[in-house]
């Protein structure tokens, strides 16, 4: 099941959001807060958020960037801000996709699948994993890294290239 995390200031759209992506079949969970969308992206490991770009305090584009250092999780901008420069904006800071309010949560909920459908085929395409901070890798139990320990991702797996160990949903395989 597809973990999908929803961030936008409004409580209210983002239940009907994450109350629709549950009926689709989807992990779903919403946030209000810009600073909890860090957190929960490395701590939940969602396989996409969903974010809006108009939100007090850090906005949608402060996140993508700093998300972006950390992180490789598909993210589709969900937003009032119908400029083509924002779009733009949006997209060259990383966004996989953009979608304007007012929007239909059929196509919400298609556009996560396409973009799902294309990373998901992209890593397993590729066979590649990706180098990422260790702040954003997994370090439960058995898998505590040292600072400066190149930890790679894919998907479930975490892989200590130094100590040629290697983990799938924190299961140490090799």
């Amino acid at each position: 099941m597809d973990k999908i995390l929803v961030v936008d200031d409004e409580p209210k759209l983002v239940d009907m959001i994450v109350e629709y992506l549950r009926a689709e079949g989807f992990w779903a969970v919403g946030l209000t807060d810009g600073v909890q969308a860090l957190q929960a992206a490395i701590s939940e490991r969602p396989d996409l958020i969903v974010l809006d770009v108009l939100m007090p305090g850090q906005n949608g584009f402060d996140i993508l960037r700093e998300l972006r250092k950390t992180a490789d999780i598909p993210v589709i901008l969900l937003t009032a801000k119908a400029e083509e420069a924002d779009k733009v904006l949006g997209l060259e800071l990383g966004a996989d996709d953009y979608l304007t309010k007012p929007f239909s949560l059929r196509e919400l909920v298609a556009r996560i699948r396409v973009v799902l459908r294309r990373f998901q085929k992209g890593a397993s395409a590729s066979g590649r994993l990706s180098a990422v901070p260790l702040s954003a890798a997994t370090t439960t139990g058995s898998t505590d890294a040292s600072p400066g320990e190149e930890v790679l991702r894919a998907g479930p797996l975490v892989v200590f290239p130094e100590r040629m160990e290697v983990y799938k949903n924190e299961k140490r395989l090799l």
